[in-house]
């Protein structure tokens, strides 16, 4: 299963993932060279949508992001393998302009709040 993250203000904080089931929801009999949009279950489970191509499932979850000082324009990211998930990792991407270059010269930094929503912040030096 190959799985993909879209920013929403409204995700869950993380994904049960695993045997062929994200968030309660049951993909294991997805019918080949098939796309399915959503409904309201798989939209309160924080599914998008879901595609099979050539026996895999490519899956298409919400992750929770909020705007602090920094507008970050987020969009998806690249595609990963279940497998390899972690909710602990920031998957969608900064499209801003200016929070792209922060995260790029290593003055800023994506940050998950307590409620599981990525922002970019400022890193701060501490003064020694």
């Amino acid at each position: 299963m190959k799985l993909k993250f879209d920013a929403t203000m409204t995700g869950p904080k993380e994904h049960a993932i695993g045997q062929g089931r994200i968030n309660g929801i049951d993909l294991t009999n997805f019918p080949d060279n098939a796309r399915f949009l959503g409904n309201e279950e798989t939209r309160i489970a924080g599914i998008r949508n879901v595609e099979k191509r050539d026996g895999v499932l490519y899956v298409t979850l919400e992750q929770k992001i909020y705007m602090t000082d920094m507008r970050i324009d987020a969009r998806c990211g690249d595609w990963i393998d279940a497998a390899d998930y972690d909710p602990t990792q920031c998957y969608v991407k900064a499209a801003n302009p200016q929070a792209v270059e922060l995260l790029t010269s290593g003055q800023a930094e994506y940050f998950q709040d307590t409620d599981g929503a990525w922002t970019v912040r400022m890193i701060e030096e501490v003064a020694v």
